[in-house]
């Protein structure tokens, strides 16, 4: 258990001090300091140093802490308390003022320690904890989790992945209007403000795709021999099949790679060796887990051979090895591309074969929720002064996390 941990599970003590019986509280009570600010503020802006020393130098020699676990005594102790809480909190952590009370000898306020807005790929970001392929991954969004994962088997390639949690109720899917058809998936990604995006279907010109294309309710592609999938307005995704009633969204792709959690029959057979089983090219699917997880997959060769990636087979058994139980490949080549939105930044993670991201037809969005304030900590101070310094001091604070640091959520 954490240092702070301890301080906030252990039940509080009751309110025995004995020193606080010899408090003597000084009727004037004048700054000390000669410093404009307030004693409220200085203690704010002391926290802020991250130096344990200037702090102490707020009390008095024989001052009293009380946490919620124990009473510490004297300058020296209270600034080993200071340090230990500092070497638990994230190095941006910044404390701010909440509230006030008191103007004499007895003040009390409400704080918090408030983090900044983490970056996507943020290396403080934690593990998600997950075994298996995803071991090491990491959850960039709420609800959602990445990794780039690189094998050397088939041959040498990277496969970029994310798992996105349907069930999250902060997650929102899209496919390419009609009005955004013909253009990167970076410009999507930006232009309808979501946190990440692949490239979609085929298509026989930029604004005419291959296969069904339906976009909140309206179509602009009709359906042909390639497979889709469909999506409700509450998010249920269908991989295949024969298409619901009412279609709220669809993207359709080149071919079915999974069916019921296997490598579908005619490439696990080889049925056309040129198309499913030796024709290498950067590859993109997408997927659905039996525990409802939209699985999406973009694979790449080495940097030097970027086109050497993947079979269609050998993309079909990668989605198996990911629990995948239904999926279809996307366009490839050129055209694979996966975009994640980095504070208002479009971040290709893989790199495109053309050497640059390409102009596609259509795409697959994703809106998910981000964390906007890392709240570390909030709490409550009571100081008791003498001169502007401090001879009683009770603090009582709580975790609360925001959701992209909650190390116990799996997603």
């Amino acid at each position: 258990m954490s240092f702070l941990e301890n301080e906030i599970n252990e039940s509080k003590s009751s309110t025995q001090c004995n020193p606080c019986s010899e408090i003597e509280f000084l009727a004037i009570d004048g700054p000390s300091r000669g410093n404009a600010l307030g004693f409220l503020d200085r203690y704010i802006a002391a926290l802020n140093t991250r130096d344990p020393g200037q702090i102490i130098e707020l009390y008095r020699p024989r001052s009293t802490l009380v946490t919620a676990s124990r009473t510490v005594f004297g300058r020296k102790k209270i600034k080993t308390w200071f340090e230990n809480l500092f070497s638990q909190l994230p190095a941006e952590a910044n404390f701010i003022k909440t509230s006030q009370n008191g103007d004499g000898n007895i003040r009390s306020m409400g704080w918090i320690a408030q983090g900044q807005k983490q970056r996507v790929f943020d290396p403080g970001l934690f593990k998600v904890a997950r075994g298996g392929l995803w071991a090491g991954a990491t959850q960039i969004f709420q609800g959602v989790s990445y990794k780039k994962l690189a094998r050397t088997k088939p041959r040498v390639h990277t496969a970029f992945l994310l798992s996105v949690n349907l069930s999250d109720p902060d997650i929102d899917l899209m496919v390419t209007p009609p009005e955004s058809l013909g253009i990167t998936t970076s410009d999507f990604l930006i232009h309808h403000g979501l946190q990440m995006a692949v490239n979609g279907d085929e298509w026989i010109s930029w604004r005419n795709p291959k296969g069904l294309a339906v976009s909140r309710g309206v179509q602009y592609s009709a359906p042909s021999f390639e497979p889709s999938v469909y999506i409700s307005a509450s998010n249920q995704v269908q991989v295949g099949g024969p298409p619901p009633a009412i279609i709220w969204d669809a993207i359709s792709g080149s071919h079915t790679l999974v069916r019921n959690g296997e490598v579908n029959r005619k490439l696990s057979t080889c049925a056309k060796p040129e198309v499913y089983c030796k024709n290498l090219a950067p590859r993109s699917s997408l997927g659905l887990t039996q525990d409802n997880k939209l699985i999406l997959i973009v694979a790449q060769g080495l940097q030097d051979s970027l086109r050497d990636a993947l079979t269609l087979k050998e993309l079909a058994s990668l989605n198996v090895e990911l629990g995948v139980q239904n999926a279809i490949s996307l366009d490839g080549g050129g055209s694979s591309t996966m975009t994640i939105n980095d504070q208002g930044n479009p971040i290709v993670v893989n790199s495109p074969s053309d050497g640059k991201e390409r102009v596609v037809s259509n795409h697959l969005g994703i809106r998910a929720a981000l964390a906007k304030e890392l709240i570390i900590e909030n709490g409550n101070d009571s100081f008791g002064l003498m001169e502007e310094e401090i001879v009683y001091h009770f603090t009582s604070f709580r975790f609360r996390h925001s959701p992209l640091l909650d190390r116990t959520k799996v997603t």
